[in-house]
């Protein structure tokens, strides 16, 4: 994978002047990106930002789309965690 198919998603996840994620290119991301892909732009998105993409999702103000957002980017990372953290047995 090209450096720039990684740091392009992570910089417009942000909108630069308020410092809030962009929703949209967000959702266009999870969606059209393999699991590879996506470990990789969490990756580089903790290294650009000094912060994991969750807790900088934490830092919103909260909303249910917010934590939907959250809980996808979380199965995505360790789904086996995530389910036995809620609760489900795998």
């Amino acid at each position: 994978m090209q450096d720039w198919q990684i740091r392009k998603p992570t910089f417009f996840m942000m909108q630069s002047r308020t410092r809030k994620f962009n929703h949209e290119e967000l959702i266009r991301i999870l969606t059209t990106r393999s699991k590879l892909q996506l470990l990789a732009t969490f990756n580089r998105y903790r290294d650009d930002h000094g912060t994991s993409l969750l807790e900088a999702l934490s830092g919103e103000h909260g909303d249910d789309f917010k934590k939907v957002l959250q809980t996808a980017v979380r199965c995505i990372h360790d789904h086996k965690k995530y389910l036995e953290e809620v609760g489900i047995d795998t």
